[in-house]
Formats: structure tokens, sequence, C-alpha cells
């Protein structure tokens, strides 16, 4: 249904289920580290930790990071053997700027056995977008223009003096340029869903004025986000835009 609806109000829902975050352990009991990506959801998939002895005596415990690759250096003693506890290295992390927007390290057991190597870069796993569905409106606007399109296949043999073309994949994207927020941290909640490539579900009330029909008509459609643009602050005063790709055709629910 391309074309503008100045009088249409559109409601745009996210899944409201928690995603789970990704999560590593490196030793176990008093040596061991627990690590929990702070953005839950596919995203904390891409973290990788490592644990590094030092090289030399008396080294310090640090934190180094290069994109989503922690490197922990262990600490050393006086003979230059780790001697970096648990703690440690838990302290390292959660006190290192870059770090602790990635991963948030805490004690398997009580923190106080050596820490434990792990030369290798190894992923977090088990990061996992929200299982059941459970829709809930998080922000709406007035107003929406919707844009169709339709690749075309070359269907042109050798010798033919004009272009022909065969109708191939139907598209349908749009931009809400005036999302006003139900509440505080929606934006929160859809820029969650546009980095774990979650659906969302747009909504749009067509009153009888309209569309020149006895009763309001509501159509509905899963898409996705294509962008997000961060506005502050995130609160239910605030608006903001969104660029929305559909992922199937309009379908009528009232």
């Amino acid at each position: 249904m391309p074309g503008p609806f100045d009088g249409a109000e559109v409601l745009v829902y996210v899944n409201m289920a928690e995603p789970v975050s990704a999560t590593l352990d490196i030793g176990t009991g008093s040596s061991g580290v627990h690590y929990e990506a702070d953005e839950a959801g596919v995203v904390g998939n891409n973290i990788r930790i490592r644990h590094v002895a030092g090289s030399g005596n008396n080294v310090p415990t640090s934190v180094a990071v290069s994109g989503n690759d922690i490197t922990v250096t262990l600490g050393t003693g006086g003979t230059g053997s780790v001697n970096a506890t648990a703690q440690n290295v838990v302290d390292a992390v959660n006190a290192h700027p870059r770090a602790k927007q990635l991963v948030t390290a805490s004690n398997l057991g009580d923190g106080t056995g050596t820490a434990t190597t792990n030369a290798s870069l190894t992923a977090l796993t088990g990061g996992a977008a929200a299982g059941t569905a459970d829709f809930q409106p998080v922000a709406r606007q007035q107003g929406i223009e919707l844009e169709d399109s339709m690749d075309s296949i070359d269907a042109n043999s050798k010798g033919d003096r004009f272009s022909l073309t065969l109708p191939g994949r139907q598209s349908g994207s749009f931009t809400l340029p005036g999302l006003i927020s139900f509440e505080d941290g929606t934006q929160a909640r859809l820029r969650r869903a546009y980095q774990n490539r979650e659906e969302i579900l747009v909504q749009i009330i067509l009153p009888a004025s309209v569309t020149g029909e006895a009763a309001d008509s509501v159509e509905e459609a899963r898409c996705r986000l294509t962008g997000y643009t961060r506005s502050y602050p995130d609160s239910d005063v605030a608006t903001f835009s969104a660029p929305v790709a559909l992922q199937e055709n309009w379908r009528q629910v009232v």
C-alpha cells in the first residue's frame, strides 16, 4: 500500500522478551574468572578473551583491548612466575575503560587462586536473541509515507532493440522521522533490536476518513531497522527517527 497517509497513526512494537547474554569461563574454582557480555544477545558472541602470562619479573596485571578482543596479561612475582589471582584479573578488567563496556568479570570461586592462563583468544558463547516473542508498543507517530519497489530481471535476447524486463522481487522501506516514546528507555530497546537484528512490528491505523471505508482499518507487517539514530534524552518526551525495511507484505488485522 504505497503512498502518503497523513491521517494515519503508526505504532511501533518491539519484542520485550529478554535476550540471553554470551558468557565465558576461564579457569575453575578459586582460580576461575567468569565473563558476561554487557550487551545481551548475539552481539556478545563476537567478544574474545585470553589470559597470557606476563614476561619478566614483577610484571603488573594489565588489560589491553583491540576491537572486541580483550587480552589480560597476568602479573608475575620476583621469580617471573605468574602470581596474579583471579580477583586481580576481575579488578583489572572491570576497571579498564574499554573492557568494562564489553564484559563484566566476576569470580567463579573466592578469587584467591592463581589466575589460569589461556593463551588463545576464546570467544564468548551462548548469546541469543529473545525466545518466545512478546511484542509490546513502545513508540508512535502521526502520518507515514511508504515506498514500494520491484527489482527488474533482464529478459533481453541478442539482437533485441528494446530493453525487455521481467518483474523480480518486491521490497518496501520507509522512515519514521517523528517517533514519540511511550516511556523512558524506548530508544535503548530499539537499539538492541537493531544490533541483534531482531524484527520489530509496525502497525498502521488508517481512519475511515482516510480510507473512505465504514470503519477504521489496521494493517501491520514485520520489519527490521536498517539504521539507528540516537537522540537525547532517552525519555518519554523525546522524538527520534528510525529507517525501516519491510520483511513481509502488509497484512490487514482489522
